[in-house]
């Protein structure tokens, strides 16, 4: 648990600025380090709460999980009553009792689609209802609930499960409906704090609640990662982390270019051709500028190279909005040559799946693959894709394409034998 509590400080304290969707397999120690802290709240809250409960309420589940009793007042109930519900006969017993007729002749309605007929009869039970059957109570407004969920109206949902778990903090129908309400509502947040209580109440052993914690995770995971790519601020970039990227390319145009222009080779360099170089050197600073200045001649013979480079950069900054419209403009010029071109289209493509736009991404590939079916970069690139989106056999099949294609290139080797 340590350990859990450490992960889920180390997320808060960096504001998920690190984040990337190839991390979300370390989210379970977060969960559990965020449901500790819920799990202590509500048993805390519980110490403080003394419940009644009443065994005279013989409590089920039904499939689509509102609450019943199958118990004789049930078999009593005549059709007349279960088309009269706006109240229970006078005749009936305690209060108890007649909150309970009231429960039963909802859970009918509910079961035939009546949820706010079901909805009425539920209120009339809690109103009924003497208020030391806590359990009675919040199960009453579980299956209330239960009708507001069927009628998609999640803020009710909340309400009702609130006050259900008000009386009952353990309630783990209650915290699923709840959870279930606020993913709909995108309170992501709130749901992962649901659903992270329920996997500790039921130890971890129902794997319906276990998939709910991990969908919710995904989902916030996701929700910060576009709120970080959204708002981030350019940062400075390492020589190790530019090596690395472009060591991902083996037929990345820019790395292999080379000017057959001797007035190039014998002037002071200037432009895409001193960023080259700058490149070349590991000097990286200005290489942004010198492409905006290249590209600010209308007549150079570098505007492609200048617009993949800045591009590149720009994506290496963190400034992704400005990466896509260089990468854009830039394959919307005529007759460009194809190993830019389809650069710039597994660029453009991993740039689309940081936002979610996974089948633009795929087709960006493909359009490269019909371009140069030879070019192992391609199938690098979308086998990383394929990993990330947890596609493992298309992810093992492209790597193994791509050290066909190129036995040489050691970063496609290196995840192929993975």
């Amino acid at each position: 648990m340590a350990a859990a509590r450490s992960a889920a400080s180390s997320v808060s304290s960096s504001g998920w600025s690190k984040w990337c969707l190839a991390a979300l397999a370390v989210g379970t120690p977060v969960v559990l380090g965020v449901g500790f802290f819920y799990y202590r709240s509500l048993k805390g809250s519980d110490q403080k709460r003394r419940i009644n409960r009443d065994k005279s309420s013989s409590v089920e589940s039904l499939g689509d999980g509102s609450d019943y009793s199958s118990n004789k007042e049930e078999k009593k109930t005549s059709s007349s009553q279960h088309n009269h519900f706006s109240g229970t006969d006078d005749s009936s017993g305690s209060l108890a009792d007649k909150a309970e007729a009231a429960k039963i002749k909802g859970n009918k309605l509910f079961k035939e689609g009546r949820y706010h007929d079901a909805i009425k009869l539920y209120t009339e039970a809690i109103a009924l209802c003497p208020p030391e059957l806590c359990q009675n109570i919040s199960t009453f407004y579980q299956n209330r609930a239960a009708a507001s969920e069927k009628l998609k109206n999640y803020s009710e949902v909340i309400a009702d499960s609130n006050r259900a778990l008000e009386l009952n903090p353990r309630y783990t129908k209650a915290l699923n409906r709840r959870a279930k309400a606020y993913e709909c509502t995108n309170e992501l947040e709130n749901a992962l704090l649901d659903a992270t209580a329920i996997c500790i109440l039921e130890e971890f052993q129902n794997q319906s609640s276990l998939v709910l914690a991990d969908r919710v995770l995904k989902q916030l995971g996701i929700q910060r990662a576009k709120k970080e790519i959204k708002n981030r601020k350019p940062v400075s970039i390492s020589k190790h982390f530019v090596r690395t990227y472009f060591s991902s390319f083996d037929e990345d145009p820019i790395l292999k270019f080379s000017s057959d222009n001797e007035e190039d080779k014998n002037t002071n360099k200037s432009g895409f051709l001193k960023a080259h170089l700058d490149l070349m050197n590991q000097q990286y600073d200005d290489i942004i500028a010198d492409c905006t200045k290249e590209l600010e001649d209308e007549n150079s013979s570098y505007l492609a190279e200048s617009l993949l480079l800045r591009a590149t950069f720009y994506t290496l900054r963190g400034q992704s909005d400005a990466a896509f419209r260089d990468l854009e403009t830039l394959l919307n010029i005529q007759d460009l040559p194809s190993k830019i071109k389809i650069n710039a289209l597994i660029k453009l493509a991993s740039l689309k799946i940081q936002h979610e736009l996974v089948d633009e991404a795929f087709q960006n590939l493909k359009n490269a693959e019909e371009i140069d079916s030879q070019n192992a970069d391609i199938y690098h690139h979308r086998g990383q894709i394929n990993l990330l989106l947890e596609k493992m056999e298309d992810a093992v099949r492209d790597f193994e394409q791509a050290t066909t294609l190129n036995p040489n290139f050691p970063v496609a080797d290196r995840k192929s034998v993975v």
